[in-house]
Order: C-alpha cells, then sequence, then structure tokens
C-alpha cells in the first residue's frame, strides 16, 4: 500500500541555511559546501509541497532557532493564505 504524506511538524529547526549562522554541529549534519546550503533549506521548498505543516518554538529556544520558525511561518502562510499552527512549548528548549 503506498503511504501518503498528510503532513508535517517542524520543531525549533534551522530552515535557512546561512554561512554565516553556520555552527559546526549543524555543518556535521547539512555538510560545509555552503553551494548546497540553499537547496538543503528546508524555506526553499516550501512552495513545492502542499503538506500541511505545524511549527513548534520551545521558550527557551535560543534565538537562532526562534527567528527560523518565525520565518518559515511567513513562508507558509504566504503559501497557504493563512497562518500555521504555531505552538509555543512554554518552559522547554
Amino acid at each position: 500500500m503506498p503511504s501518503t504524506v498528510v503532513g508535517g511538524v517542524l520543531a525549533s529547526g534551522l530552515y535557512v541555511l546561512r554561512k554565516e549562522e553556520m555552527r559546526p554541529n549543524v555543518a556535521q549534519y547539512f555538510g560545509d559546501d555552503e553551494k548546497q546550503y540553499e537547496r538543503r533549506s528546508a524555506m526553499t521548498h516550501v512552495g513545492k509541497s502542499k503538506v500541511p505543516v505545524f511549527l513548534a518554538v520551545a521558550e527557551m529556544d535560543p534565538v537562532y532557532l526562534i527567528t527560523p520558525t518565525f520565518e518559515m511561518a511567513r513562508a507558509l502562510s504566504v503559501r497557504d493564505r493563512k497562518p500555521p499552527h504555531i505552538i509555543r512549548l512554554a518552559g522547554h528548549n
């Protein structure tokens, strides 16, 4: 039986990879070839899908994780013509 993606949950992520914000632990996951950052950024692919997305951000997340969540919310709002569901996880990181 073929499976279908019915939704996605993104929590405290780096949705746009930028050389000036790249940390060693992130580079281990995405690689250090900055020419690939755009292709590997989730934000690049928002317009290529209509899959509903639920976003989560934690109260104690650092700014470098909070800001991309709201950038993603903006992109999804433009794509869907309505805001995505967002939850703030109080007391968490």
